[in-house]
């Protein structure tokens, strides 16, 4: 079957206690991802940019295993009852994609994307966006940002005064009372996750499992088919990723977001061809792409759970000596989710602003590597994004310099997906 097409599977309810209406659940057929992304997604940016970057990635790097899964509160955009053929529902569904979030009338439906795939066990599985993460005092769509679509044809407007600032008051660590509302929709995700994919995994650890905990990897032990890692996920819905337990919880972070033209001042939105160069080394330095030999000694200084094919895959820029023997003395990489990893400079040739200079090229290749047809940020304009832990000073610092503030909190969490939703099916709404 078809991801997206509407099976036995599809979770639909009647109705919910929250809004007194109908919760739809499904995976996006590719069309329907497209149009999610175009319509309801990149309108709301920033606040969905490291889901919209995972699924942008998808597009060009397409993985039998992954699906996109939207669950919405149907509201006034549906005519939704228990006799509703799924033909039917598939059409409403597409109807909703294909209006662009501001579009009238309002209330807009609330709704979560989830993007997934199980294959990659011990690595980031998954990756979540809420509308409930957006702050009601700082909810897009940001008039600055929509009149800016108007004139960013050409260098009238700073694309740095075009758009908006973060919340005044970003929520960086777990509430204490979490909003309520994402709860339906969150049990209708893990139960398509427990019922549907968890049964597809191996029941015996695959090789690349094996090779992170040999390698001392983090890693939560022993392995389970149904831990699932979700990756950089709001702080807002950390206290439902945590009822009652979770298999491994990284330390706190935050979600650095540099707007576009912030981290390159030459950006317009005239530049959409792909950057191929590496020109922006200073004297004595070059830039390039790692080969195998250099991947493997990222991979063998870094306990992040990730495997040398995983790093093959990712963008990177190196950063090597010009004078003398070249040797590499630096390096970067843009995540699946499009932010900056690993961003590394040797001890001997730090405070020469060459960590800045690595960040600058790589977000440079956001368009080259994650542009989609009809998907892509307005106009050739890139966010730029980082995570960094919280009391990490020194790299806080460098994406400062590329013009990053704070937005929000994140975590990695991994959790045995049926012991959660077990206690999600408690939490009254």
């Amino acid at each position: 079957m078809a991801p997206g097409e509407l099976a036995s599977h599809t979770l639909i309810t009647y109705p919910t206690e929250t809004f007194s209406s109908t919760v739809i659940s499904v995976p996006l057929t590719e069309p329907q991802i497209h149009l999610l992304v175009k319509n309801k997604l990149i309108p709301l940016l920033p606040y969905p940019l490291v889901v919209v970057r995972r699924i942008q990635w998808e597009l060009r790097h397409p993985s039998p295993a992954a699906q996109v899964y939207l669950a919405l509160y149907a509201l006034t955009s549906f005519d939704v009852t228990p006799t509703t053929s799924r033909t039917e529902l598939q059409s409403q569904l597409t109807s909703w994609l294909s209006e662009p979030a501001t579009s009238p009338p309002p209330p807009t439906a609330p709704f979560l994307v989830s993007y997934l795939n199980l294959l990659p066990a011990g690595q980031t599985q998954s990756w979540v966006f809420s509308t409930s993460e957006i702050p009601p005092s700082h909810a897009p769509p940001f008039a600055s940002f929509a009149n800016a679509l108007e004139v960013l044809t050409g260098d009238t407007v700073p694309l740095v005064a075009s758009y908006p600032p973060p919340p005044s008051d970003p929520i960086t660590y777990p509430p204490t009372q979490p909003a309520t509302a994402p709860i339906p929709l969150l049990r209708h995700l893990f139960t398509h996750i427990l019922t549907h994919l968890i049964p597809q995994r191996p029941a015996e650890p695959p090789a690349d499992w094996l090779w992170l905990r040999d390698n001392k990897k983090y890693l939560s032990q022993p392995y389970s088919t149904r831990k699932v890692l979700f990756g950089s996920i709001h702080s807002s819905l950390i206290p439902w990723f945590s009822l009652p337990s979770t298999t491994r919880r990284d330390g706190q972070y935050v979600k650095l977001l540099m707007p576009p033209g912030a981290w390159d001042p030459a950006a317009n939105a005239s530049r959409v061809a792909p950057r191929v160069d590496f020109s922006g080394a200073p004297f004595g330095y070059e830039l390039g792409t790692l080969v195998d030999a250099e991947l493997q000694t990222v991979l063998d200084r870094s306990p992040i759970p990730r495997t040398l094919g995983t790093l093959r895959e990712m963008p990177n820029v190196g950063l090597y000596t010009s004078t003398g023997p070249r040797e590499c003395v630096g390096w970067g990489f843009l995540s699946k989710d499009g932010s900056l990893s690993s961003l590394h400079v040797e001890e001997a040739h730090r405070k020469k602003g060459l960590a800045t200079c690595l960040g600058r090229e790589l977000l440079a290749l956001q368009a080259q590597h994650f542009s989609v047809k009809g998907v892509e940020d307005a106009y050739g304009a890139w966010w730029g994004m980082a995570d960094v832990e919280e009391n990490n000073v020194s790299s806080r610092r460098v994406m400062e310099k590329l013009g990053a503030e704070v937005w929000w909190g994140i975590q990695w969490v991994e959790i045995d997906v049926g012991i959660v939703l077990g206690g999600l099916e408690k939490v009254e709404v």
